[in-house]
């Protein structure tokens, strides 16, 4: 065994021998060549092979128009608007108006059961009537003891005189009493405050009226105007006479609108309401109630307006667009504000006419070299 193993591991390192010699050979031989073409060719040079344009597609940046529209919804309603209802209470005895009915101002809406007031009516004519045949008694006392002189004593005299004063309060107070009975009476009729149509009618015959109660709804012949909420965005660059423009889309028509009036503190939720009177239209009429979409000016703070898709990491830390210099891409950081359709307004060195990339800027890196598709 142990010559077996001597003969194995000479033959290992004969092995060893000729793999070395068969490397330092290789080696002089890259030498011998590197030596001879070094005396009758130049260096190599090597480099890297630039990869193709990328294709892109552009469009010319422009200038931010001077306003923005913003369509906010709305209803329809009659400029000249009431709920009139009755400042006594009581039972509903009749009501002279259906829906849709146009009526005068003065014309008579509704009565409540009058049965009441005219008792207290009665009852309050009763008590002048008592207190007037009273003193006229006592006036004639008065005279009489007045008339007999000193036969009469100064008490009885005085007597008479205080009673004649305390009817005379006391029918002054009746007076009152019977002209308030009446003017309460007459507060159970329900008139018109103008002309107008009834919108709605909120109270049947014999139901019980609280005093200030809507009764009937009526709508003014004086024109139409829109309530919108305004975010306060929104609200800051609205002024009352500002032109405005009233869609209506269940007729599917549009009009003129002027801003009439603009909130001065919000209501629910930072909401102001902003008030838009309409224009009649010209071959619809126009009614109170109808669904109205309103397009409102919104002043802009100047920038430049590019497609929305052109901005590279819009909601992220370094919002940007490449804009393309003869064939090369240039990254401009830029600064996204208002939303228009689909473009939107942004600030930074960028100038009116540039050309931006709106497609195949996913992968741009600033200074790559591009090829503008038509």
């Amino acid at each position: 065994p142990d010559a077996v193993q001597m003969k194995q591991g000479g033959d290992v390192d004969r092995n060893m021998l000729r793999l070395g010699g068969l490397a330092l050979g290789a080696a002089a031989a890259v030498t011998a060549v590197t030596a001879w073409a070094g005396l009758d060719a130049e260096p190599l040079e090597v480099g890297l092979v630039e990869s193709a344009p990328a294709t892109v597609r552009t469009a010319p940046a422009r200038l931010a128009p001077e306003h923005r529209m913003v369509v906010l919804s709305g209803v329809t309603r009659a400029v000249d608007r009431a709920d009139a209802s009755f400042t006594v209470g009581g039972r509903l005895g009749q009501r002279r108006v259906r829906l849709g009915d146009r009526v005068v101002a003065g014309q008579v809406l509704a009565v409540l059961d009058t049965g009441g007031f005219d008792h207290a009516v009665r009852g309050a004519a009763a008590s002048v009537t008592d207190l007037e045949a009273r003193l006229a008694q006592v006036e004639r006392d008065r005279a009489r003891v007045e008339a007999l002189g000193d036969s009469v004593s100064t008490a009885e005299v005085e007597r008479v005189r205080t009673e004649a004063q305390s009817l005379r309060a006391a029918l002054d107070g009746a007076r009152a009493q019977a002209d308030e009975s009446g003017r309460l009476r007459d507060e159970a009729v329900l008139r018109a405050p103008f002309d107008g149509v009834v919108a709605a009618v909120l109270v049947e015959p014999g139901e019980a009226v609280a005093p200030g109660a809507p009764v009937v709804r009526l709508a003014g012949g004086s024109g139409l105007e829109v309530e919108v909420q305004a975010p306060e965005r929104v609200w800051r660059g609205l002024r009352a006479g500002q032109p405005a423009r009233v869609a209506l889309p269940g007729l599917e028509v549009a009009v003129d609108g002027v801003i009439r009036s603009v909130a001065g503190a919000a209501g629910l939720a930072g909401l102001l309401p902003v008030v838009v009177s309409v224009a009649p239209a010209a071959d619809v009429q126009l009614v109170a109630g109808l669904t109205a979409e309103v397009a409102l000016p919104v002043p802009l703070q100047g920038g430049l307006v590019v497609p929305v898709g052109a901005v590279v990491d819009p909601i992220g830390q370094d919002p940007a667009v490449f804009v393309v210099d003869g064939d090369r891409t240039r990254k401009v950081p830029v600064a996204p504000s208002v939303l228009i359709a689909d473009d939107v307004v942004v600030t930074g060195a960028l100038r009116a006419g540039d050309a931006v990339v709106t497609a195949g800027q996913a992968r741009l890196l600033d200074g790559d070299r591009v090829e503008v598709l038509p």
